[in-house]
């Protein structure tokens, strides 16, 4: 493959890992305002746990996104070694150093 193939390649693979981690966040954060704007005219107690469970939603979801973004890398490396022919095992099969 010509250096500029992998050099656009790489750069495709990590613009879908920053739309994965970037997605989970900004879906956080609107799952978060939504609920609060639902739960903004509680109070005490109930307004308080609802205030809790908002931040805890957007947190998840960043993890959630952090973690999937993390198992998208981890795919697409095992897949590239799957895929790619090691140089050293193809110079011992023609009798040749790399």
């Amino acid at each position: 493959m010509r250096p500029e193939r992998d050099r656009s390649a790489v750069l495709g693979e990590a613009a879908t890992v920053v739309a994965l981690l970037f997605g989970f966040r900004l879906a956080g954060e609107l799952a978060a305002g939504v609920l609060e704007w639902l739960t903004g005219p509680l109070d005490g107690v109930v307004g308080e746990l609802a205030a809790a469970v908002t931040g805890a939603l957007a947190a998840s979801l960043t993890w959630a996104g952090i973690v999937v973004a993390a198992a998208y890398i981890y795919l697409r490396v095992a897949r590239y070694r799957q895929t790619t022919p090691d140089p050293e095992e193809q110079s011992r099969a023609y009798g040749t150093d790399a």
